[in-house]
């Protein structure tokens, strides 16, 4: 194919008289004999009429008008990027920006209209709309998003055919299910004969059979009977759980209003000026007719080139790129807590040739440095693969024992439901240790090694269930309750070895009296904070509003966690207040809480601003606040906590 000859423009003065005009004219017809290139004469104003008089005489036409020399959209390189299908997944579509290192991806229909916009920052906010079971059938997906997404294949049904109802629900006993599975659902199941037959004969509208299980003749005759979908995949319950909600469609999350894009004849100047008011990296690029072509690229990879090997970075940027040649790093500005982290973990790309890196750091110390990452040193390992079934295994083990039974949970549960409101007294004391000493009392009966065995279930019980509930939503009451029951009973099971049972009313106590100070703590917040004296004989000093604004957050997010908050999370805590106080809305949201209630700005203004800064952290590769994503209790409880505070603080300021 041959290559496209460059256009260049002819232009002489911005008055042109005769001779810039005639000049323009001769020099091009010189440049088009001798040069690539196709040359054409401009003029840069009007035509005096000495000038049209001569052009008239010889019967040459005059050049075109040339109003602006400034440089353009097409002037310069742009990366091409394929427009997508609305109706891919946004599993997919994350693969292709995982796969092209892009972060945005244009929906364009047969004629190449741009329809909408679906960035990773849209994929995030799905991500944490995936909770929702009902999310396939509100986004009407097609069994074939289903069938690539989990890599499966159906055995019966349509390929074709689209979900228009019905949750997505995890099968895992006859007696769980009945009554729970409505119809239509998306029922996983594993391979128990029973499950399966049991999905079918609730009216499932689909069942997704895991681990690549064969599917029985008699399981297909009942769901073709039944109306009723089998697929299978080779994928585990919780990898299917995981991923299934994925095969939702571009269309269901994409954005097609207001979309920021630009013409091939846009100013360069124009454009930057844009570029640099936004957050986004990449822009979808129109024609003359407003036809999809291209997706630009607003930094250029240019460190792989011999010209140039050095990278100068400040604020967004020192943390927003990932380059695995980067090798060392000259750091002249203070680096804090999560920016520290995020900052200096760029050289931690790994690429062939590279075994070594450098640092050199005009700012910190060794002990800021080593201060900011110590909350992320921690190791966790998982041994062998986490399944749903386990759980319920672990539990089933911990019966055997015979140490309570189901009645004692119940009256436990509904103990403290009532008492939550309450507070704490003798009677009350009393009646909790009386649910728990026969069980105790039970345990020291049994062998060393069945209590050394019995405490492990117990303990392994609460973490998988722990675990498995941050990735999977289960519609088991009576084992959630089971497990706020399990909670409060390893406390009170003596290790082996110890003999002495003790006084389970103080242990009880502690715990209770833990609870009942949370409480109190959150009512007290509402108040102004005192003024505090430190040691010594200096006078008292008021608190810092900014440090006592954000320890108000994080006391109240500790206090909602019954005391389970970790370094890393006050660290989570810490980044996107930091963010907020930074933000160029910060104004708009003082107003705002001015203006408003407790409960507007709570529950309706400061939402989709959280969800926007919290997003943004998540993006600048800093995978800590990965836990919002996978937790939404947590997000919540963050959120709500944050906003009330902020209100308080906003309005006194």
């Amino acid at each position: 194919m041959p290559k496209t000859r460059r256009k260049v423009n002819i232009i002489g003065h911005r008055n042109p008289d005769t001779d810039s005009i005639c000049s323009a004219l001769a020099y091009t017809y010189l440049k088009n004999q001798l040069g690539d290139a196709v040359y054409e004469a401009r003029r840069a104003g009007q035509i005096n009429r000495e000038t049209a008089f001569v052009l008239k005489h010889f019967g040459v036409e005059p050049p075109r008008l040339c109003t602006d020399v400034s440089p353009q959209v097409k002037d310069i390189d742009i990366r091409e990027q394929p427009g997508i299908d609305k109706e891919m997944s946004i599993r997919a579509a994350w693969s292709m920006m995982r796969d092209t290192e892009i972060d945005t991806l244009c929906a364009i229909d047969e004629d190449k209209e741009l329809l909408g916009l679906i960035t990773v920052k849209d994929i995030a906010n799905a991500n944490m709309d995936l909770f929702d079971t009902e999310v396939l059938a509100k986004s009407k997906t097609s069994y074939k998003n289903v069938l690539s997404t989990l890599e499966g294949e159906m055995l019966l049904g349509d390929p074709d055919a689209c979900i228009t109802s019905g949750r997505i629900f995890i099968g895992t006993s006859p007696e769980i299910m009945d009554g729970a599975v409505n119809p239509g659902d998306i029922v996983l199941v594993s391979n128990r004969y029973e499950v399966q037959m049991c999905a079918i004969d609730c009216g499932a509208g689909a069942i997704v059979v895991c681990c690549g299980s064969a599917v029985p003749r008699t399981i297909l005759a009942r769901a073709q009977e039944k109306g009723c979908i089998v697929i299978t995949t080779p994928f585990d319950t919780y990898a299917a759980a995981r991923l299934i909600s994925t095969a939702a469609p571009v269309r269901h999350f994409m954005r097609t209003k207001e979309l920021l894009k630009f013409s091939v004849n846009t100013p360069i100047e124009d454009a930057r000026k844009v570029m640099a008011s936004v957050r986004h990296r990449y822009f979808p690029i129109l024609d003359e007719n407003g036809k999809y072509i291209t997706t630009d690229k607003k930094f250029r990879k240019a460190f792989h080139s011999s010209q140039y090997n050095i990278l100068v970075v400040a604020n967004k940027y020192q943390t927003g790129f990932d380059e695995p040649l980067l090798h060392t790093m000259y750091v002249d500005k203070k680096l804090r807590d999560v920016t520290a982290v995020q900052t200096l973990s760029r050289l931690n790309r790994t690429t062939f040739g590279k075994n070594s890196t450098f640092v050199l750091d005009f700012e910190s110390t060794e002990e800021d440095i080593k201060g900011a990452f110590l909350p992320y040193y921690e190791t966790t390992t998982l041994e062998g693969s986490t399944d749903l079934n386990r759980v319920y295994d672990l539990r089933n083990k911990i019966r055997d024992f015979m140490l309570y039974n189901f009645e004692d949970v119940e009256a436990f549960n509904k103990f403290m439901a009532t008492q939550a409101s309450k507070e704490q007294d003798a009677t009350a004391l009393g009646r909790l240790a009386g649910m728990f000493r026969p069980v105790i009392a039970r345990y020291m009966d049994l062998s060393e090694e069945d209590r050394y065995t019995v405490r492990d279930y117990v303990r392994k019980f609460n973490k998988a269930y722990a675990f498995v509930t941050q990735l999977v939503r289960l519609h088991d009451r009576d084992l959630f309750n089971e497990y706020q029951y399990t909670l409060h009973l390893i406390r009170l099971l003596p290790r082996i070895g110890n003999e002495d049972i003790g006084n389970i009313e103080d242990k009880i106590k502690l715990e209770y009296a833990s609870l009942t100070e949370t409480f109190r703590g959150a009512i007290v917040l509402d108040e102004k904070p005192p003024a505090f004296v430190p040691g010594g004989s200096t006078a008292p000093k008021a608190p810092n509003k900014k440090k006592d604004t954000l320890q108000s957050i994080i006391d109240k997010v500790n206090e909602r966690f019954s005391g389970n908050f970790t370094d890393a999370d006050r660290v989570i805590i810490e980044g996107i207040y930091q963010m907020f106080m930074r933000d160029s809305e910060v104004k708009k949201f003082r107003k705002y809480a001015k203006d408003n209630s407790t409960e507007m700005f709570v529950r309706s203004l400061f939402p989709d601003k959280f969800r926007d800064i919290v997003t943004q952290c998540f993006l600048d590769n800093n995978d800590s606040f990965a836990k919002l994503f996978n937790d939404p209790d947590f997000y919540q409880k963050v959120q709500e906590a944050m906003a009330q505070e902020l209100y308080k603080a906003l309005r006194k300021e």
